[in-house]
């Protein structure tokens, strides 16, 4: 659930019932899962299915009975705000300056070290390489902290990650900690992050840009 970036609320499954093979429940964490890592194909919208759920016989009812209701598994998916497949096929600026204005990407690069650097130096901490120092994920914690004027419990974040999986919940830390802000979720992955992919970093980088550009 963590690394979906979801809204607890809009959690449709549980451990258990994924556990028990409940049908409804597996559906929903796929859809989610789809949504979040992108498919080829759009998802087919309002999908639903019916639900039997059947009641023993108890003393207040002594017959058995059988109660119908109607699940909906996906919803209107061209609107679908997480719909990632789809928003990896739309072009952004970053998309365009990499094509048509490859000798800026410097220029932009320069610009948001810049930046992260003069917000980082709050904290004692450098940046000197774009695609290494934000893979971790910690500069981005501390960006957003710094930020937003709060702390960031150390036990929730690894500040030294070796492990990939390390790395990966702090970029997703980090990325939540974004939305909770009100940016909008770049066209990224958390895995694109700690993978160094340069257009990935520089996404969420102006992103972050953007919203405080004003206030360092």
């Amino acid at each position: 659930n963590y690394y979906l970036q979801m809204n607890p609320e809009s959690i449709k499954w549980s451990v258990d019932n994924i556990h028990n093979k409940y049908l409804p429940s597996v559906l929903h964490l796929l859809v989610a899962l789809a949504r979040h890592y992108g498919i080829p194909k759009r998802l087919p919208s309002f999908v639903t299915i019916k639900v039997i759920q059947i009641n023993k016989a108890s003393a207040a009812n002594p017959e058995p009975s059988e109660e119908t209701n109607v699940e909906q598994i996906t919803g209107d998916e061209e609107r679908e705000t997480y719909n990632f497949a789809a928003r990896q096929q739309e072009r952004d600026v970053f998309d365009t300056l990499f094509d048509s204005a490859p000798d800026r990407v410097n220029n932009v690069k320069e610009k948001l070290l810049t930046f992260s650097s003069n917000m980082l130096s709050k904290m004692d901490r450098t940046c000197g390489n774009i695609e290494e120092d934000f893979a971790s994920g910690v500069n981005l914690i501390f960006m957003m902290s710094i930020a937003e004027s709060y702390y960031v419990p150390l036990y929730s974040f690894t500040l030294e990650p070796d492990a990939y999986d390390h790395k990966l919940h702090n970029v997703t830390l980090a990325l939540n900690l974004m939305m909770e802000a009100g940016i909008e979720r770049p066209k990224c992955t958390a895995e694109s992050i700690v993978s160094r992919d340069l257009k990935s970093t520089l996404r969420v980088l102006f992103a972050i840009y953007t919203k405080y550009k004003h206030q360092m």
